[in-house]
Formats: structure tokens, sequence, C-alpha cells
């Protein structure tokens, strides 16, 4: 429901944005949570004012759903102590470990934690030619709000200036020449099989990494460790 609600503010938003655009009168930039209040500071003609008061006042309304949405989130994620493990992971708050707890739903649906990132399209796809074998970028199979939230999730937990055993890993995927937009959704689908290892209280898992030929990490990447990436 709370994509719903964020996706429709950001419709109406834009729609506004573009109606004062096409007349001239631009507002300066603000987060979405706060343009109703950038609204009322603007200076904006009394006729377009009239105009499009409607749809600013369905943007409040809806500013405060979303925020009403996040505090019972926020109060869910601390109910269950899963879920309060699940935000362990670097980059993992509320909105995500509700979503992927909920999304998981049994954990016997998998044989193993590995097909979790699997079934949401985040294993890179192999391509075999010969005796040569080349990742190709992830597949983005399955729930794909669930694996946008999780490669948002690995976005935070590199950009975030808590270290940890999980950023050092994906910055070193960063130095090792892969290409952005891959190591980041790497980072997501290791998450996956960490979380769900937590949801059957199985031993967390590593990461992958290290000194294997490249076909055997094309096979089997992150089956080979360093170090865990819960520490």
């Amino acid at each position: 429901m709370r994509a719903t609600l964020v996706r429709t503010r950001v419709a109406l938003i834009n729609q506004v944005k573009g109606t004062l655009r096409s007349q001239g009168v631009r507002l300066s930039s603000t987060t979405t949570s706060n343009f109703v209040a950038k609204w009322g500071e603007g200076k904006i003609p009394r006729s377009m004012r009239t105009l499009l008061e409607p749809l600013v006042g369905a943007i409040g309304e809806l500013t405060d759903r979303i925020e009403a949405v996040q505090k019972e989130l926020v109060t869910l994620s601390h109910s269950d102590e899963l879920l309060e493990r699940l935000q362990e992971v670097p980059g993992v708050g509320p909105l995500v470990s509700v979503s992927f707890l909920a999304w998981v739903d049994r954990v016997d649906r998998f044989s193993k934690s590995r097909d979790v990132g699997a079934c949401l399209g985040l294993r890179p796809i192999v391509r075999a030619s010969g005796g040569s074998l080349r990742s190709s970028h992830i597949s983005r199979e399955g729930d794909k709000e669930m694996r946008w939230l999780l490669v948002q999730a690995a976005h935070a937990a590199l950009a975030t200036h808590r270290d940890s055993a999980l950023k050092r890993w994906g910055e070193r995927l960063a130095k090792s020449g892969r290409q952005e937009k891959g190591h980041r959704g790497c980072g997501a689908q290791t998450r996956c099989p960490a979380a769900s290892a937590v949801g059957d209280g199985r031993e967390l898992p590593a990461l992958p990494g290290g000194g294997v030929d490249r076909q055997s990490k094309l096979q089997q990447r992150g089956s080979k460790t360093r170090e865990n990436c819960w520490r």
C-alpha cells in the first residue's frame, strides 16, 4: 500500500510542477514530504493557485497517510525478534525487513538460501559458449517491487559511513572493475540468502570472494568466503 501511495504522490507532484513550468513558474527544489510547505511559500499567481490547490491538497493528504503508514511499519518492525535481527543487516530498515519477511512467507519454499536471490531475479545470467562462461546482468525475474527494495538497501549499505564487512565487500567489487550496477545488484543478492538464513535459524552465510579462477567464480559465485557479512 505504501508503494502505491508514494507513486500517486510523485505523479501528482510532477503534474503540479509540469503545469507551473508550462506557465513559466518554477518552484525551488524540495523533498516530496516538504512539497506542500514549499508550495505555500512560493510566489505563484493566484489563478494558478486556484487551479492547482485541489491537487496540492491531495498531496498533503497522501503525505499524512504515508507518514502514518511509516509509523505503523516502525512499530511492526519492533514487534518481532526476527524483524529486529533482519535490521541488523547494513542498509535494511523497517520497510525492507517487513516487506522481505512478508514476501518470503514460508522459508521451506526454498531448498537453499541462495534460491531466494534467484527467485527475485538478483542472480546474474551466465552465458555459455564453447568452453567459456560469461557473466551478464542480473535476470530481473520475480517480484519487481521486492527486488527494487533490496537494491535500494544495497545502495544504502554502500553509502553509509558505518563500517561493515558487507560494505567492504561491495567496495572491493567496485574496485575490481565490475560495473557499478552489477556489484550493487550482487549486494542485494547476498542480502537475500543472509536474511532467509536468519528466518530458519541456520548458520549465517558468508560473503563471496577470493582465490578461485574466473570460471569457478561464474559457476559458484558466493560459495567461497573470506569473512562473515554479519560481523
